[in-house]
């Protein structure tokens, strides 16, 4: 079992942290969707925001390690495809990485402005990100809404890139994070 990456394939750690927090914010981001519909009387309600924060701050938590070890660690090569698509590729992953802090540190503005710090899975509370400011936190609420959206967008066009590698390009590009 090969820990670090090499120069043709990621190792474990990388590759359990990339599909770990794709499973997560698969999640995270289908619970956001179905909780905001649910009335303020719906049975669970509380649970599913609690688990919905929960798990955004164990992202948030997985992004930091995550992008700890790409920086730590050596990158694969870069598949041999046009210089653009490289471009692309490469401007997708910054972009998810942003959003993946974005989006959860949004979460826990709202949060917190509303007076509701996250904590995690009841165990402990986070504190305060920002002061109490229903007003703010409808901003925050708008930004991490957006920010859901974009990052769901990344997400396709990293799926769609890496398909593109898989069913046209035939590269090995895929198998590497495998």
């Amino acid at each position: 079992m090969q820990f670090k990456n090499s120069d043709t394939k990621y190792g474990v750690i990388a590759k359990g942290l990339h599909w770990l927090l794709a499973l997560l914010i698969i999640g995270v981001w289908i619970s956001g969707v179905y909780m905001v519909e649910l009335t303020n009387d719906a049975p669970n309600r509380s649970t599913f925001y609690m688990l919905h924060k929960s798990i955004g701050m164990c992202i948030l938590m997985l992004v930091a390690i995550r992008l700890a070890w790409r920086l730590y660690n050596m990158r694969p090569r870069d598949p041999q495809i046009a210089k653009p698509l490289i471009l692309l590729a490469h401007s997708v992953h910054y972009a998810l990485y942003a959003m993946m802090f974005i989006q959860p540190l949004t979460g826990w503005a709202m949060s917190s402005a509303y007076g509701y710090n996250p904590t995690l899975f009841g165990w402990f509370k986070f504190p305060s990100l920002v002061p109490k400011d229903p007003a703010m936190a409808k901003i925050y609420a708008q930004a991490h809404e957006i920010s859901a959206w974009i990052l769901c967008v990344l997400f396709v066009m990293h799926v769609g890139g890496a398909l593109y590698h898989l069913l046209i390009v035939k590269d090995d590009t895929v198998k590497r994070m495998l």
